[in-house]
């Protein structure tokens, strides 16, 4: 089967991750795999305009000039410059884009530029892994009102979706991701809140929900884990990002130090934040290579989010046998069982995530049976197995319509 992905950029992230590997292991089984991304980026909103124009110039030139390949992953399909994805030029691009069987959008932005392509070019699919009102989860005053107003913490994202922001720009940003659920696109997703998200709040048929799957082949600890060291190492993903927990996490951890003299804390992320606390050693800029050794090294891996779609790093650290401590969100509920594979807590509470951690620091022979089952759990999530069921959601999906035809 001819099947086209189409990703708003090629850089690193976990939503572009999950398409190379889907990509992978398609080609690999005989398909006929290629990813579209646009030399134009598509960023449609931004409060300053000059902003915006600086940014898709610089990143367009970038991505004008840069090899049509990604260095940061080991990908084997065929990558395709567009000019733009903009759905108001997309004659620009359709020429460049092939015919295929399937063509599947992989952000919001690209949602709309695939609903305006011509059926030659497959039958029109959304893979929707995350709910993407980033400068909504990032507004404190937004997550302030449903705190108040939701009894079920584990439901704030699902509740986020309601809620109607006073802010001219930011429902602006939200208008426009709720209506790419609305596009004859068949959806297909990665975790059960974002299944609720689409069925329930937005009435869609959910042709497939895949939790992703982990590369066992690089994120395994195939030298034993020094439990019985006296320091004890953790890690934790710094993001960036005000919804990524880093806050809490850092909250969290601050205290723990204060209370352990024999904690190591790390800290690995693109860039170093601007002011880091003595306590902490930070990982800059790491390739997977670096990141599982750390993995290895570490004994706790703490991931705080606020939201996620399916975060991969708790999968990670379960693979690479670390005690995991993580908020209740995102794909956390699909492949984990608390307090038997990690240890999962609400979200927005740095004072819980705190009592995680020490829960594991006290009582080390139950970290690391938490660590022991976490890796046996997770040994499920294979990225073969998610493939196959990713496929059979295109190929239900692909005859539904064809049933219609």
């Amino acid at each position: 089967m001819k099947i086209t992905f189409v990703l708003p950029f090629i850089s690193v992230g976990g939503g572009v991750r999950v398409v190379f590997e889907y990509s992978n292991r398609l080609i690999n089984e005989g398909h006929d795999v290629i990813i579209v991304y646009p030399i134009i980026p598509p960023g449609m909103y931004s409060k300053s305009k000059i902003n915006l124009l600086t940014y898709k110039v610089v990143q367009g030139l970038r991505n004008l000039n840069q090899n049509n390949k990604v260095d940061w992953f080991n990908l084997n399909v065929p990558l395709l410059k567009v000019i733009s994805l903009n759905p108001k030029y997309v004659r620009l691009s359709e020429n460049f884009v092939p015919d295929a069987d399937i063509i599947i959008a992989t952000s919001w932005e690209t949602a709309y530029f695939v609903n305006s392509l011509s059926p030659n070019k497959g039958k029109k699919f959304y893979f929707v892994q995350h709910y993407e009102i980033w400068d909504i989860w990032n507004n404190i005053n937004c997550w302030e009102k449903i705190i108040k107003s939701a009894e079920d913490k584990s439901k704030l994202p699902i509740s986020m979706s309601y809620l109607t922001p006073k802010d001219l720009y930011l429902k602006k940003i939200k208008i426009s991701v709720d209506n790419t659920y609305k596009l004859p696109l068949m959806k297909v997703t990665i975790s059960s809140w974002l299944e609720e998200l689409l069925s329930l709040r937005f009435k869609q048929k959910v042709y497939g929900t895949v939790t992703n799957g982990v590369n066992f082949t690089l994120f395994r600890c195939p030298q034993k884990k020094n439990w019985e060291s006296e320091k004890r190492i953790i890690l934790m993903p710094y993001r960036g990002e005000q919804w990524k927990g880093d806050l809490e996490g850092m909250t969290a951890l601050e205290n723990i130090k204060k209370r352990y003299s024999n904690v190591e804390i790390w800290f690995y992320g693109m860039r170093k934040p601007n002011s880091l606390p003595e306590w902490a050693q930070f990982f800059e800029g790491l390739n997977d290579e670096k990141l599982a050794e750390l993995y290895c090294l570490s004994h706790i891996l703490v991931v705080p989010s606020w939201v996620e779609g399916c975060q991969l790093p708790p999968m990670e650290g379960m693979a690479s046998k670390c005690a995991v401590v993580a908020t209740n969100v995102g794909g956390v509920p699909d492949y984990t069982i608390p307090g038997e594979t990690a240890i999962v807590v609400p979200p927005h509470d740095s004072k819980k995530l705190e009592e995680g951690i020490v829960y594991l620091l006290d009582n080390w022979e139950k970290a690391k049976t938490i660590a022991e089952n976490g890796y046996m759990h997770i040994k499920q999530f294979t990225w073969e197995k998610a493939t196959k069921e990713f496929y059979e959601a295109l190929l239900k999906g692909y005859s539904d319509i064809e049933a219609e035809v």
